[in-house]
């Protein structure tokens, strides 16, 4: 044990003697064997092991993390919006993304209840704003929804436009002509919000 002691104190002199230079050196290696590096960490991340000690070190330095968010938060929001472009289009990028979500909320879900209500007693004022804002930017919208309620859809009614699934849901192309309406399945109509069609 003391042989480890003094190696570790030895290490850490080193290290603060020689900061720059070790940089250095990591930096030219890191660009040499990028690929070979990021493999071993993808591989590392989902071994039991990589998950265990990632679990840990979370539980050890959530003070750390959150300081560290607070400081670095443009830069890191700036970045996650660069990925999710970069990996929009990807096959299966929104079934995972959508599949990690329910996992979150089901593993979290009283924490999240708990933190919506904090949340909706401190901002009350902010809620009636929030919810009356958009009453007013989508008023439009509010009327030709509520009107397209009453129109029915007919029996054995298919996709207006894949024509194989069934009608389901109504589909304005024009929100000033309300009564216009086109019968959708459920994929089309998430298709042609996200305007995909």
């Amino acid at each position: 044990m003391k042989w480890k002691n003094t190696h570790r104190d030895y290490c850490k002199n080193y290290y603060q003697k020689n900061k720059k230079k070790l940089l250095i050196c990591h930096k030219e290696y890191y660009k040499k064997n990028k690929e070979k590096i990021k493999k071993y960490y993808k591989k590392w991340q989902r071994s039991e092991k990589g998950k265990a000690s990632s679990k840990k070190w979370r539980e050890k330095n959530r003070e750390y993390s959150k300081n560290y968010y607070k400081k670095n938060k443009e830069r890191i929001k700036t970045q996650s919006k660069k990925n999710y472009k970069k990996n929009k289009n990807k096959e299966g990028f929104k079934i995972k993304r959508r599949v990690y979500n329910r996992k979150f909320y089901q593993k979290n879900k009283e924490r999240r209840i708990e933190y919506l209500k904090k949340w909706g007693e401190k901002n009350k004022g902010k809620k009636i704003v929030y919810g009356q804002n958009d009453k007013l930017r989508h008023k439009k919208e509010y009327k030709a929804r509520n009107i397209a309620r009453h129109i029915k859809i007919p029996k054995n009614q298919l996709c207006q436009i894949c024509n194989k699934r069934l009608a389901v849901e109504r589909h304005h192309l024009d929100y000033n002509k309300p009564l216009e309406v086109m019968f959708v399945c459920k994929s089309c109509h998430y298709k042609l919000g996200r305007k995909l069609i």
